[in-house]
């Protein structure tokens, strides 16, 4: 009788023994998660990641997860590892803290819940500005940090950049620059690539040896490079060099940047149309200029010409950020002279910022009146602001070049912002958080001084002098 007591109390124990060994090792651990704790640094579109030893109930997980300070966002779930991505730029400068509650159960069973907590922070770095240096000779891809006021090489192409763009999430820099032989090629600079190098400036910018390749374009010039949004393709004009096979006017190709087969580029329209200026919207949209066609078209990447709008110039335009409307300038001719002393010279002409409404078809002129010259327009990040250069083309007003403007996107109310007759203005890039912006002036009336970047202040109104021979200036969020 005392042996089947013992034995039935060791049984007891090693039941009791391998339950609690079920709970201690089969329930759901916290292996990893990205920013690391005390990152430094990080761009504004940092993804917060959570790797668990096993799948674990999604909504559970996303319940106790909080963020100071707060932050919407979305979630996507891969296997066992959550996907955290803002709504929103991360805040300038502030360190983020991230906290997980326990108690999230795994998703099959014997359905046991995370025990432990996660708490970690990482601090998100001010918007710098890229740009191309120098305009007199063969450019390279630089870096400024506004808050030291200090510019940094991040590439030593000896031939030089042709044109670079940022990942939306600023994570990335994909550029074009020449070969040493004939052609161009297009790289991949990451921003974790890019941190040594500011630490240690001895260890020098990397050129087309050291960079990540990602597509060749022999006996052509590739440049005019525009990112999708979310990433999935890469699109570029393409011009063959003379003497080369392929056509020397400008196409735009589309790279599939996140094909598993390793699918070629293809292009974006006609094989025997030239065409321009690739502008992704945020809804994944391009948007090209046919010069075949003397039409913007909006084309779905694989899906064709979505919708089409007559424009005679080709000038650049720009998305309105919901992705439902395209502006660009138009010409507008007058019904009548807008100056007596120029009765002689008719038809005249204005340009007009033309606003493309792609679900209704509609196009809408937001150049009040006449006699003058609006091109090169910028939609800010938050949609609140419009900004643009503007020509007055009547006698007594008009300049050698073209001002700043800013209008409210609603109101359609515009100020004047800069007072320099004799400088263009234009290559107009705001910052993540639409209180900044870039730009470059040009001296008409003095072709041999070079360019300059200039930064405007909205919240006091105040220009400042940045770069003298760089230009396409564009934020690094």
């Amino acid at each position: 009788m005392r042996n089947l007591l013992r034995i039935g109390l060791l049984a007891g124990a090693l039941v009791l023994l391998a339950s609690l060994s079920v709970y201690l090792w089969g329930a759901p651990r916290i292996l990893e998660f990205s920013p690391a704790d005390g990152s430094q640094g990080l761009p504004a579109g940092a993804q917060v990641k959570i790797a668990f030893s096993q799948p674990l109930d999604s909504q559970a997980v996303e319940a106790r997860l909080s963020f100071d300070p707060p932050m919407p966002g979305t979630f996507t779930w891969e296997g066992s590892q959550m996907v955290f991505t803002p709504e929103q730029p991360w805040p300038a400068g502030e360190t983020i803290r991230v906290r997980l509650q326990a108690g999230a159960p795994a998703r099959s069973f014997p359905r046991l819940g995370l025990r432990q907590e996660g708490e970690w922070s990482f601090t998100i770095r001010w918007p710098q500005i890229l740009y191309l240096y120098p305009a007199s000779g063969p450019a390279n891809l630089y870096l400024y940090d506004p808050v030291s006021d200090r510019s940094t090489p991040l590439t030593g192409f000896k031939q030089g950049v042709l044109d670079f763009a940022v990942s939306a999430d600023g994570q990335s820099v994909y550029l074009s620059a020449r070969h040493e032989a004939e052609g161009s090629a297009i790289y991949r600079l990451d921003w974790a690539d890019v941190q040594p190098g500011l630490d240690d400036p001895g260890l020098g910018p990397p050129d087309g040896e050291s960079l990540p390749f990602v597509l060749d374009c022999p006996e052509a010039v590739c440049s005019e490079l525009a990112l999708e949004p979310s990433g999935r393709y890469l699109a570029y004009e393409r011009s063959a060099l003379p003497g080369s096979a392929g056509t020397q006017a400008p196409q735009v190709w589309v790279f599939p940047l996140q094909s598993t087969g390793g699918d070629p580029p293809f292009l974006a329209h006609e094989a025997d149309h030239q065409t321009l200026s690739p502008a992704w919207s945020s809804q994944g949209m391009l948007a090209v200029y046919d010069s075949d066609e003397s039409a913007y078209l909006f084309i779905e990447p694989r899906g064709g010409v979505k919708a089409r709008f007559p424009n005679q110039t080709g000038q650049q335009g720009t998305w309105r950020p919901d992705g439902e409307a395209f502006l660009a300038p138009e010409i507008t001719y007058l019904g009548g002279n807008i100056s007596p002393e120029l009765s002689g010279l008719e038809p005249l002409a204005d340009s007009h910022l033309m606003l493309y409404l792609l679900g209704s078809g509609e196009t809408e002129n937001l150049t009040p009146g006449e006699g003058v010259e609006d091109a090169a327009p910028a939609y800010s990040p938050d949609g609140k602001f419009l900004a643009f250069a503007r020509k007055y083309l009547s006698i007594p007003n008009w300049t050698p070049g073209r001002q700043l403007w800013i209008a409210q996107a609603l109101s359609r109310e515009a100020r004047q912002v800069t007072d320099a007759p004799v400088y263009n203005h234009f290559d107009f890039a705001w910052n993540p958080t639409s209180d900044k912006l870039a730009y470059v002036r040009f001296d008409q009336s003095a072709l041999s001084k070079p360019l300059e970047i200039w930064l405007l202040d909205l919240t006091t109104n105040q220009s400042t002098s940045l770069i003298q021979d760089g230009y396409k200036p564009r934020w690094m969020p």
